[in-house]
């Protein structure tokens, strides 16, 4: 299988993330003096910086025009974790959020966002809370393993659900749904929790205020947050990413990396027990 190359954005002005080692794209053979410097330039701007201080006005009511969009995406079937959870839909000042995660892939998601107007709310909420039907995959099969094979570079694809016909047909459904923007509240801190590449995408065309699902936490615990992220104390210090931080060429860079799959196989297999 070809490798496909991705661009990302990378933040590297943090010293608990390898910021030289994001720059070369995971990639140790491509470490040099270069960017170990600028790292290094990337911290001290970071340290320069005033200190934080909670930011006010970033979640506000939504617009009466959403009404009918907001009704719509509740009556979804994959809404209802969120609903049940106490999620609710605001709109998000994405300037005055903290970043979780050190990097964004910062092509298709600029061209996903780029012939929006910002006053259209219900074309924003649209992509940062799509109410659109999963995405569903063609497969290929592997006459060997006898097995068909569904791959994505989107985490999140997977296995939906199984499905029976009069017991004779026995399948799973395959496909990749909806996810959502998300903004938390933790510690009186602001943090995109999903939809890092959407969000970037619409600050890179200039649309800051978007509807996106909002929930507050008493812990990072509770976040349920996967690994690769910045760790609790760089989130609650005196200098937090932000996800402006992605334009500031100071704190931030560019990099090449290799794209990853998700892979989900359906495997037929004949077994024959003895005993």
């Amino acid at each position: 299988m070809n490798q496909i190359i991705e661009t990302k954005k990378v933040l590297i002005g943090w010293p608990s993330i390898n910021g030289e080692l994001l720059l070369a794209g995971n990639n140790y053979a491509l470490l040099t003096t270069n960017l170990k410097e600028q790292v290094q330039k990337a911290i001290a701007s970071v340290q320069s910086r005033s200190v934080y201080t909670n930011q006010g006005d970033v979640i506000s009511e939504p617009a009466p025009e959403l009404e009918q969009y907001i009704n719509q995406f509740w009556q979804k079937d994959e809404s209802d974790p969120f609903k049940n959870q106490g999620w609710a839909i605001k709109i998000a000042d994405l300037n005055k959020v903290c970043s979780i995660q050190p990097f964004v892939e910062c092509k298709s998601s600029v061209e996903k966002t780029k012939e929006i107007n910002q006053n259209n709310l219900i074309r924003i909420a649209e992509i940062s809370l799509p109410i659109s039907k999963p995405q569903s995959l063609l497969p290929s099969f592997d006459p060997v393993k006898k097995a068909w094979v569904f791959s994505s570079p989107n985490p999140n694809l997977k296995l939906l659900q199984p499905y029976t016909n009069q017991n004779t047909i026995f399948e799973f459904v395959v496909g990749i749904p909806n996810s959502f923007v998300q903004v938390v509240k933790c510690k009186e801190r602001y943090f995109v929790r999903d939809g890092y590449h959407r969000a970037y995408g619409f600050m890179a065309n200039g649309i800051s205020k978007i509807p996106i699902l909002y929930r507050e936490f008493n812990s990072f615990n509770e976040m349920g947050l996967s690994s690769g992220f910045f760790p609790n104390e760089i989130l609650m210090s005196d200098h937090p990413p932000m996800l402006t931080d992605f334009f500031n060429d100071k704190v931030s860079g560019i990099a090449q990396f290799t794209q990853s799959l998700k892979v989900v196989l359906i495997q037929g297999l004949e077994i024959n027990t003895f005993g």
